[in-house]
């Protein structure tokens, strides 16, 4: 007469099993988007490296062309490429100088890549986890 309570049970702690192998399915997807979103963003800061290097050696009266939104740019002459204004939250903007422009994005740079590798370690670790779980829930499968 034990067997059947044996069997819930089991399928009890098979369909926990499950459950937690579905929640962590879920958190590793959502880790891997906020990956791919830190990559993004990281290539961004890059790419603004890279133009305020160009810009920068931009002579006065070139001819520019400044973005104004996606896909569209407006003719511009280059003027003061030694100063550039940068917003600092809540709708201030101060003038930095090229130097300082620079140690910004590098900073921005360094905190993005550390939080990109926080992440990873934690997806390896749940997968890790995942494989675990997946591993026991196959075991109880087996000995049926």
């Amino acid at each position: 007469m034990s067997e059947p309570k044996v069997d819930e049970e089991k399928q009890k702690k098979m369909q926990e099993l499950y459950m937690q192998m579905n929640m962590i399915n879920q958190q590793s997807q959502e880790l891997q988007k906020q990956i791919q979103a830190f990559e993004e963003t990281i290539l961004e800061v890059g790419e603004s490296q890279k133009s305020l290097m160009e810009i920068s050696s931009t002579k006065d009266d070139n001819e520019v062309l400044v973005p104004i939104v996606s896909g569209i740019f407006a003719k511009a002459k280059a003027q003061d490429f030694k100063k550039f204004i940068v917003n600092v939250g809540g709708n201030i903007a101060v003038e930095k100088s090229i130097e300082k422009v620079q140690e910004l994005l590098e900073k921005q740079l360094s905190q993005m890549q550390e939080a990109q590798h926080q992440f990873v370690d934690q997806l390896q670790k749940m997968t890790v986890q995942g494989k675990q779980v997946e591993a026991q829930l196959q075991e109880m499968m087996v000995k049926g």
